[in-house]
């Protein structure tokens, strides 16, 4: 049995993907490790990769429209792959253009869970979407252990169209900004929020999150004296750490400062690139001498992680 399976969704970013795999190779510590890569393009998918352990299949779901199309059609590839194809202890979903940077992450993240007693563990949405839901991880990068968690119990499919009462009470303030979008704060329902819904709040299941870094607090002083509820930004207390790695230790001229980075043990996590690249200075195209140059600069730096 393979100790971890990652299951990816490609859609229009096999570059990025193929890189991705590559370095996850690299830096996962020597634990058996199998790739499902799931195609979301109507074409054949061709990756670029030296890695053996990897299996292609194509999504045959049905066809999306309307609002959401792009998360069903997501959410549709991750359920068709766990359900036929996973046989492993632990599962990591994760997002082709999510770098993970800690070196020799595998058997630590592992090791962490079991001994912790973790059925889940992940990068939680950034803050910035304060639409979505809070202190559980989404589906970016999410490790959960199949053993403390039935497989058939693991539906991503979105409850978009499932308009919560509260979000319909936004838009009756809609002309009126500051008040809707205060109403609209944990209301998105988009992939992963069925699992959300089902374990994040079930006191016999055990999660952890990575944090979020964001170095500078820029909303409202107002959210200070809010509930969580209608709070742009996490109240709990250190759920998010006040640095900017990719800045610190790495690019000087801002071309990543729009990635969201996690922490993990208070070391630089991995980073996201978000929209496959976009976050670029705003490029369509992914410059991948950026992405390989972080790549390079942390694997094995240990100015950078001070592992005990």
């Amino acid at each position: 049995m393979d100790s971890l399976t990652i299951v990816t969704v490609a859609f229009n970013n096999t570059d990025l993907l193929a890189k991705n795999i590559d370095f996850i190779k690299r830096n996962s510590g020597g634990i058996k490790i199998k790739f499902i890569v799931v195609n979301n393009n109507k074409e054949p998918l061709y990756l670029n990769t030296t890695e053996s352990g990897i299996e292609l299949l194509d999504n045959k779901s049905e066809s999306f429209v309307g609002d959401g199309a792009e998360s069903y059609h997501h959410a549709s590839a991750l359920n068709f792959a766990i359900n036929r194809f996973i046989n492993s202890h632990y599962l990591l979903i994760m997002d082709p253009d999510f770098f993970i940077i800690y070196p020799s992450w595998g058997k630590d993240i592992l090791s962490h869970m079991e001994k912790s007693n973790l059925s889940f563990i992940g990068a939680p949405w950034h803050p910035r979407y304060y639409s979505k839901y809070r202190y559980f991880p989404s589906v970016q990068c999410l490790f959960i252990d199949l053993t403390k968690v039935e497989k058939s119990s693991l539906d991503f499919t979105p409850d978009i169209n499932l308009v919560p009462i509260r979000k319909r009470l936004a838009l009756k303030f809609i002309k009126y900004k500051r008040i809707y979008n205060r109403l609209i704060i944990g209301t998105s329902r988009d992939t992963g929020y069925r699992i959300f819904r089902r374990y994040a709040h079930d006191r016999k299941i055990k999660s952890e999150c990575f944090n979020p870094g964001i170095e500078k607090y820029d909303f409202s002083v107002v959210d200070r004296f809010l509930p969580d509820l209608v709070r742009y930004f996490p109240s709990k207390k250190n759920y998010v750490i006040h640095k900017d790695f990719l800045n610190d230790y790495y690019i000087t001229n801002g071309s990543l400062r729009n990635c969201e980075q996690f922490y993990w043990n208070q070391q630089p996590w991995g980073f996201h690139l978000r929209r496959f690249g976009n976050a670029l200075d705003g490029n369509k195209q992914v410059d991948l001498s950026v992405i390989q140059s972080v790549l390079d600069r942390g694997f094995g730096n240990q100015l950078l992680f001070n592992k005990k």
